[in-house]
């Protein structure tokens, strides 16, 4: 490419579809506009490319071996969308908020000033969706909060990330405190919690102003013992619940939020249509104290919560309206045809079979891995019940 830098130098578009190294000589691409690495094999850009200061695109998705960024980014002053899904940055590089990036798809905290979530702060345009990783990196509740998280409204799916490890917690208030400060805007759509290891959620997580929503995920929140009040998220449709490590009973602060005394309740989860809950070995008892809540349900899905009985499944069970599906093997779409099903697998150790009486919409029935289960009294199953 040395040679052919000069013929080149006026150059405004390149894409490679395959390419081990980028060479410094791109650096003399001054014109360049649009540069795309989609897919590549590079593992590090170089200096050089930070001469390119009339580039208004650089495209890095999937380039999976890409690990750090060049040390002057921030001279890339035109750089308006920078695509970086798919690769595995281990921090940002510094001084990125000096860029007028409308369109970033993650941020890696660092542990340095230039290149901590401060540098959030300033980047006012992000939309979308947005991710934000290594959240192990923020100190303290002054660096959380200069992430003005609030401000940013166009943001439409947030995605706060601690990384896994073994790594000591040291005060859990701290780590409360700082997702407390991490608070989106009440527009937000879809939410996902991954590795958070305080043992309690902030009051924002689940509070009704967040009528928009429409999914949450908590993942690997492995130190928590008590679910956010999520039941009054009046859009709600999607919740995952996976890895709660020491829960044992989810029950009333699941369904209301206690501390909002202004708003009047409503039935608890009442556009929930699809619930999962999955690597929660502890998990013991599941109180429903509302007689219509889950009004909309259509999948149940429970794996790997071995201490759950079947009886704990009966308030659940019961509603006449549901048409609900538990699933041991993931298999929420498919695994049986035609209609609505419920389908449980090894998630528990007895099943009540009476309770599937008023499951009206029930069509297909699968129970496996239930040795208790002996035998089925006289008309428990529900009439609509074909296979």
């Amino acid at each position: 490419m040395e040679s052919r830098a000069s013929k080149l130098k006026y150059l405004r578009v390149l894409s490679f579809r395959k390419l081990d190294v980028l060479p410094d000589s791109i650096g003399k691409l001054i014109h360049l506009r649009y540069l795309n690495l989609s897919w590549t094999k590079v593992k590090k850009l170089p200096e050089s490319l930070c001469n390119l200061y009339n580039l208004q695109t650089l495209i890095l998705y999937r380039c999976y071996g890409l690990t750090m960024l060049p040390n002057d980014m921030r001279k890339l002053v035109n750089l308006w969308h920078f695509d970086l899904r798919g690769t595995s940055l281990k921090e940002m590089p510094r001084g990125i908020s000096k860029l007028k990036m409308p369109i970033l798809d993650y941020f890696v905290v660092g542990k340095h000033k230039e290149n901590g979530i401060q540098e959030l702060g300033g980047l006012s345009n992000l939309g979308g969706s947005f991710k934000i990783k290594k959240l192990e990196n923020v100190a303290d509740v002054r660096q959380a909060r200069s992430a003005r998280m609030l401000e940013k409204n166009r943001i439409d799916a947030l995605s706060l990330e601690w990384s896994s490890g073994n790594k000591m917690v040291s005060n859990m208030e701290t780590l409360r405190d700082i997702l407390d400060n991490l608070q989106p805007h009440n527009g937000l759509k879809e939410l996902r919690i991954q590795g958070y290891k305080g043992e309690r959620f902030p009051d924002w997580v689940g509070h009704c102003s967040y009528d928009n929503m429409t999914s949450v995920t908590l993942a690997s929140c492995k130190n928590c013992c008590m679910l956010p009040s999520l039941g009054q998220l009046p859009s709600l449709k999607s919740l995952c619940i996976k890895g709660f490590l020491q829960l044992k009973r989810i029950g009333d602060e699941f369904y209301n939020n206690d501390s909002d005394h202004h708003s009047s309740p409503i039935a608890p989860f009442p556009s929930l249509e699809e619930l999962v809950f999955d690597n929660m070995p502890c998990w013991e008892k599941w109180h429903v104290p509302h007689p219509e809540a889950f009004p909309r349900l259509r999948t149940l899905e429970i794996e790997d919560c071995g201490m759950l009985t079947g009886d704990m499944l009966n308030d659940i069970l019961w509603r006449r309206d549901s048409c609900l599906r538990e699933d041991d093997e993931g298999r929420s779409d498919g695994m049986v045809g035609g209609g609505d099903a419920l389908s449980i697998n090894r998630g528990s150790q007895s099943f009540n079979a009476s309770t599937v009486n008023h499951l009206c919409c029930l069509q297909e029935l699968l129970i496996s891995g239930c040795p208790s289960i002996v035998s089925f009294p006289g008309n428990c199953l529900p009439k609509s019940l074909q296979n």
